[in-house]
């Protein structure tokens, strides 16, 4: 039975795992996110309260000893940037120790701290923002489709591309930390869905935009059916009779979860710290667990299958968690 004073109760996170693996030295530490959950832990005041950004916030001065890896946008500038979970008050809090930690890292020549959803400089703009947007197109929405898709064929080697790309620009950056990990099972299978999927949707229809693809797409299912879409481990993608965003929606995130795994294993610092979607941090954990024998040393809230455990409606994005396990930060 532990006493308040040895608890942290934690809003903006729905549960936490933590893995070791010894041999490798290295402790990864997975916190949950529900985007759009708002029904948060009640400050009690004999408990101590923080939102997860003010949990973070200490490590801004302590990069030196933690990797931090978070579903933050990895972009140049965020002008551009349209933010689908404005409305959610637990990341606009981190956002704003988001800033705050990119300001600090960069005057630092070391810092450990990625952002790690890359799927706008994969696309510009993703296939969400389209169809939040869906009855009020922007221009920006008729890029030709086999342009659309042109970066992820870039990436994985698919098809000769005429565009260019400057040595500085992001996605050259991603293309060399993909490329490490080229030989692995993960991207061997990701590269044979992709191939697939070009197959049998971006080359039958490459004279179409993605707007019009995707008007298409709709005409056959409920937009509502594919915007939240599960999430799956890298290694048991399957090709299937999914439509169309269902399966780009997939094929991004497993891009970026195979960007985060690779951040994960190979940045060498004992601790390491991921916040990120509750799908993709599922993800990440099946994969540390099952393929590179991390062991689960802790666990709190919602982290195992969450989509068949877990119902928005009826939980707090709210955990408690014992201090003794996050000493560190």
């Amino acid at each position: 039975m532990y006493n308040y004073n040895d608890m942290l109760t934690i809003s903006g996170t729905i549960g936490l795992s933590i893995y070791e693996n010894k041999d490798m030295d290295k402790k990864i530490f997975i916190f949950y996110d529900d985007h759009s959950n708002n029904s948060y832990c009640e400050n009690n005041s004999e408990k101590i309260h923080k939102f997860i950004s003010e949990l973070f916030d200490g490590i801004i001065e302590n990069t030196d000893k933690v990797t931090l890896i978070l579903e933050e946008p990895f972009i140049d500038k965020d002008d551009s940037f349209k933010v689908l979970w404005e409305n959610s008050k637990h990341l606009a809090l981190f956002r704003k120790y988001y800033s705050k930690l990119m300001n600090k890292c960069s005057k630092k020549a070391i810092c450990k701290m990625f952002p790690i959803d890359i799927r706008i400089p994969l696309f510009d703009l993703t296939p969400d923002q389209i169809i939040f947007n869906v009855n009020n197109p922007d221009p920006m929405y008729n890029i030709n489709l086999k342009k659309y898709f042109n970066r992820i064929y870039y990436l994985f080697d698919i098809n000769d591309i005429n565009e260019q790309y400057d040595k500085t620009s992001m996605i050259v950056f991603i293309k060399k930390v993909l490329d490490t990990y080229k030989s692995s099972l993960f991207y061997k299978k990701l590269k044979e869905r992709i191939i697939d999927f070009d197959n049998k949707f971006i080359t039958p229809n490459k004279d179409l935009t993605i707007y019009e693809m995707i008007l298409k797409c709709s005409k056959e299912s409920n937009f509502d059916d594919f915007i939240y879409v599960v999430g799956y481990p890298i290694e048991t993608l399957e090709n299937s009779d999914e439509s169309f965003v269902d399966q780009l929606t997939k094929i991004s995130s497993a891009i970026m979860e195979l960007y985060m795994l690779i951040l994960t294993l190979y940045v060498s610092k004992k601790n390491t710290i991921i916040y990120a979607g509750f799908y993709h941090s599922n993800n990440i954990a099946h994969i540390l667990e099952n393929v590179y024998k991390f062991k689960l040393v802790y666990s709190k809230g919602f982290t195992d299958n969450v989509h068949t455990t877990y119902e928005k409606s009826n939980n707090k994005n709210c955990i408690h968690i014992d201090k003794e396990n996050l000493i560190f930060i």
